[in-house]
């Protein structure tokens, strides 16, 4: 459907979505990765006229995740994830809000017990969170309790690297800090693993919830502002430290969307000023 310029017909969207449903189901796991893809794209240039079809396509794909739990179907899983989210979005907020339990608990419930510690579904969870609250705005503030511990965690994950000559993993940090450039300069280290695209990701979808959720991310300023502050001079990627940056303005709003100018505000912009600066 990429590409595709067109309008598609009731008929067609329905014998569509019927065949690659078909696929889904009843596919080898190459099939199935391919189809709920093109399921997805197929949602994203439907939009609103996909609505006839959704709740069942919905049902159908929450379905996989509960049916196709062995770890050989990690990836298939994370692609069903992506598509939910994508196809929530396509239909938009009015159709996805009676669904929307469903879809987040499918989804906490394998954020919270169905990931190991490297594990390909942990990046198709994070930017479906995203997806799912740049779609509910403000009403998806309900679920950040339950949603928050494990972005937390993700953000403050400590990458490993292991020493030529040396048996056991060391922190990243620790490694990099051994490290000197030959020219004794101060430019900053680059680097990108699994776990740093992983905690990168979970950083930017922090700033999403903040700009978002406004006063609604209010009781999580001050976790928040730790882990972004502490991250700020994080030696090993500068997209994480430029992000953590650019994410602060946004928790000043927060607060002062919960209570106004004061002092207590003042003090806060200076500590961001003073940890950037």
């Amino acid at each position: 459907m990429e590409g595709h310029t067109g309008t598609l017909s009731q008929p067609e969207l329905q014998v569509i979505t019927q065949k690659l449903l078909t696929l889904v189901q009843n596919g080898i796991s190459l099939v199935k990765e391919n189809a709920v893809t093109a399921l997805a794209s197929t949602v994203e240039q439907a939009k609103e006229a996909f609505v006839p079809f959704f709740k069942e396509t919905l049902a159908i794909l929450v379905a996989q995740l509960n049916n196709y739990t062995s770890k050989e179907y990690k990836q298939f899983r994370g692609q069903v994830i992506e598509a939910i989210t994508i196809i929530c979005a396509g239909v938009g907020e009015v159709a996805f809000a009676p669904e929307a339990d469903l879809v987040v608990q499918a989804m906490l419930e394998i954020q919270t017990k169905q990931l190991e510690s490297k594990d390909a579904q942990r990046i198709y969870l994070l930017s479906a969170w995203q997806r799912i609250c740049l779609l509910m705005k403000g009403s998806f503030s309900k679920y950040l309790p339950y949603v928050l511990p494990s972005i937390f965690s993700m953000a403050t994950l400590n990458p490993q690297m292991g020493v030529s000559g040396q048996d056991e993993l060391h922190a990243l940090s620790d490694v990099l800090n051994e490290i000197k450039p030959a020219d004794n300069s101060e430019k900053k280290t680059n680097i990108v693993t699994d776990e740093i695209e992983e905690k990168e990701v979970a950083i930017q979808m922090l700033s999403v919830f903040i700009d978002e959720l406004g006063a609604a991310f209010y009781d999580y300023i001050v976790p928040a502002s730790e882990i972004l502050i502490r991250l700020i001079t994080f030696t090993a990627n500068d997209s994480i430290r430029q992000t953590c940056v650019s994410a602060l303005p946004g928790l000043l709003k927060c607060f002062k969307g919960k209570n106004g100018v004061n002092q207590d505000l003042h003090n806060m912009a200076r500590n961001y000023n003073s940890s950037i600066f």
